[in-house]
């Protein structure tokens, strides 16, 4: 084995959260599509290592699970691995990604942008047309409500309680202390889609929104998508250990997400990155298996 502060200092960093990863099909083929060719160099330091991968991710775009920036992610940290001297792998997995048509509410002729709740279901390509009230009393087709980026229990008991078929969650802003705009939330039962279709827009709308309700003007709601057939990647390697005897560690980071996500993300990827740097220097005792 190793000391703690044996491994602290050849990973460089002064903590990790270890966890049990997600396992799926292996590939031979890595995703095609652009990526950042960046394999670490001996004479970088720790911080700009970190830096540079931080930057890279960002550069790479949306990480929406089966987005082109999530697949480029998916082949540029497989590079990373194998320029440490580490084999990698990537496992596919069958995915269903929203492709999104439009999503939008219409008040009076001005189009306000929406995204869908993924874990509701569509409208048709028309959508729902009917005035918009503040609760979820069946007296209107549509409703809405702001909605903080913790607030999915909130939302979904709106929508469980409603016969309303269509519902507008109004996120970000001031209320919630947070900028103008979109936070959108987490997308629990993605696969088994229920309730009326919902869309999230920004908190700039908020205004536009309770104008309607109180005028009683009628209101437009599309939310029309489709779902294609995908794969998507686990970036996975191994750091062998010496004693296979021993039950294997695995440690895990999350790899998509919403947005850019480099803070959150990208971090936690160059966490796991030197993680596995300072495990292989150490050579452990037990395997270890890494996947994002």
């Amino acid at each position: 084995g190793v000391s703690r502060k044996r491994f602290l200092s050849l990973v460089g960093l002064s903590a990790a959260g270890l966890t049990v990863g997600s396992c799926g099909r292996e590939v031979d083929q890595r995703p095609s599509g652009t990526t950042a060719n960046s394999l670490s160099t001996e004479a970088e330091s720790v911080e700009e290592r970190v830096s540079r991968i931080i930057a890279v991710y960002d550069s790479q775009g949306i990480h929406r699970t089966g987005t082109e920036g999530d697949q480029a992610c998916a082949r540029w940290l497989a590079e990373e691995v194998d320029g440490l001297g580490i084999t990698s792998s990537l496992e596919g997995l069958p995915f269903r990604k929203i492709e999104v048509i439009e999503c939008s509410v219409d008040i009076a002729g001005r189009r306000i942008e929406g995204v869908p709740l993924f874990n509701a279901p569509p409208t048709t390509r028309d959508g729902i047309a009917g005035q918009l009230r503040t609760s979820a009393d069946g007296t209107s087709k549509l409703g809405f409500m702001p909605v903080s980026p913790r607030g999915g229990a909130a939302l979904g008991r709106y929508r469980s309680s409603t016969s309303q078929a269509g519902v507008i969650a109004v996120t970000g802003g001031e209320q919630f202390g947070l900028p103008p705009g979109l936070a959108l939330i987490n997308a629990q039962g993605y696969d088994t889609p229920s309730g009326p279709s919902t869309i999230h827009v920004g908190s700039e709308s908020l205004p536009a929104l309770q104008e309607a309700a109180a005028s009683g003007t009628e209101v437009r709601l599309i939310n029309y998508f489709v779902k294609r057939e995908t794969e998507v990647y686990n970036t996975t390697a191994t750091v062998d250990g010496s004693n296979p005897s021993l039950p294997p560690l695995i440690i895990m980071t999350p790899r998509s997400g919403w947005w850019n996500c480099a803070s959150e993300r990208g971090g936690g990827i160059a966490v796991w990155l030197e993680m596995m740097r300072g495990l292989k220097l150490a050579q452990p005792a037990r395997s270890v298996h890494f996947v994002a």
